[in-house]
């Protein structure tokens, strides 16, 4: 409030200087006073004191003018009170511009030892030290409709351990109805709404590696505390051939959540989504058989539950192409096999406040052999995460990959995590 009020008394020297010298104050400055008092920006005492600085700063000018120094401004009220108006507005914003803006961040560091067993009985050992992730995100509200979300991630391995792989990973601009109605638009660079990915583990699951996609989009929706309702669009990295120029991917979510009070204890959250373009998931554009193309788009599905009652949690998932990709259309795939599937099932319990045990069971089809693919054709194992203090973790984790070639990849891992 004091800078508001300072602003206002330097305005209100600045209006004054087109006032005729003879006058102590105007007739327009003191309807102007007594327009702020009825405004509630000053107080009746505060009008006074500005009189009386008024006063002072008028009698001064008159000395000036005496000698020769003349000033000529002529303001009307309307443009007196249109600029006092923006000044206290702009005081106003001013004061705290950055509580627009919030940061916030991943930061998790990995230790990691495999064994990986052939078909033929040839073992192969590795560690490593890396940064599983590094991300940081910045959103800022620009009014109470406008917001704008971006993110920068780095996620180590072999190719930029020199730190040279930061990416924006998302930059969306987001308009919501602010209570006023419950629909809503994302416009940017995001992870589509195809898949829920709900995991207690450090790896991925099966349907994350399979089906998610990054990519720049449009999507419009209606949301409620029960409904959550999208569809949208995007270009997509993989196209049919000759439609390479083409806007003509689309993308649909549909999530239901079971209102809290309906069964107490019970956390229940479903929903099932649906992609025109699977081939263009962050792993399947990698092993088209020819970059960017195939003979036809072939579409996608996902379904999903997430359960919590008391200590226990239940996630299943299901994602797969709905139809037969082409014979040739995916390197990984052969003759006859070309419906890649995935899904995922894990449960976990609260053991302890600050320690929860997970196991996962998931699994995928038609998704090629250990040299083709990251996709286990079954994965199971476990996880035990602590929460040490507030925002850092600590997560051991065990997994046993099984592939069609019949290779095995046993995997440990130790994780500490920390969120800002």
């Amino acid at each position: 409030m004091k800078k508001i009020l300072c602003s206002v008394a330097a305005l209100g020297l600045v209006c004054l200087s087109g006032a005729p010298p003879a006058q102590a104050v105007s007739q327009e400055t003191a309807m102007l006073l007594q327009l702020l008092q009825n405004k509630g920006v000053i107080t009746s005492a505060d009008a006074v004191k500005f009189k009386r600085t008024i006063d002072q700063a008028m009698a001064a000018r008159e000395k000036k003018e005496e000698a020769g120094d003349h000033y000529h401004s002529v303001r009307s009220m309307a443009q007196r009170i249109e600029k006092l108006e923006k000044t206290v507005e702009t005081a106003k914003s001013g004061q705290e511009p950055l509580k627009k803006v919030n940061l916030s961040g991943v930061l998790a560091v990995d230790a990691v030892m495999s064994r990986e067993k052939a078909a033929d009985g040839t073992a192969t050992e590795s560690s490593d030290l890396l940064i599983n992730t590094a991300e940081l995100d910045v959103d800022a509200q620009v009014n109470k409709y406008v917001g704008g979300h971006v993110a920068f991630l780095y996620e180590e391995d072999d190719s930029n351990r020199d730190g040279s792989g930061i990416k924006i990973d998302e930059a969306i601009v987001n308009i919501q109805g602010a209570g006023t109605t419950p629909l809503y638009l994302k416009a940017g660079k995001m992870y589509l709404p195809f898949g829920s990915f709900e995991s207690h583990f450090i790896t991925d699951p099966q349907t994350l590696v399979l089906g998610r996609t990054n990519d720049t989009a449009l999507i419009v929706g209606y949301g409620n505390s029960m409904w959550d309702v999208n569809v949208g669009a995007f270009r997509g990295q993989v196209k049919k051939t000759g439609d390479d120029n083409k806007i003509d991917s689309l993308v649909s979510n549909v999530t239901f959540t079971l209102p809290d009070n309906v069964v107490s204890g019970l956390h229940l959250r479903s929903g099932i989504s649906y992609t025109s373009n699977l081939a263009a998931s962050d792993t399947l554009q990698g092993v088209v058989t020819t970059a960017g193309e195939v003979h036809d788009m072939t579409a996608g599905f996902s379904a999903f539950a997430h359960m919590e009652y008391n200590i226990f949690t239940l996630d299943l998932e299901y994602l797969g192409a709905i139809d037969n990709f082409a014979d040739d259309d995916l390197s990984f795939t052969a003759s006859g096999n070309t419906k890649p599937a995935a899904w995922n099932i894990e449960t976990a319990a609260k053991i302890m406040p600050k320690l929860e045990l997970a196991l996962r069971y998931g699994g995928s089809s038609d998704t090629g052999d250990h040299a083709n693919t990251s996709l286990a054709q079954a994965q199971y194992g476990t996880a035990l995460l602590y929460d040490m203090w507030d925002d850092t973790s600590i997560i051991f984790e065990y997994l046993h990959d099984e592939y069609k070639n019949n290779d095995h990849d046993n995997q440990a891992t130790l994780e500490l995590a920390v969120q800002f």
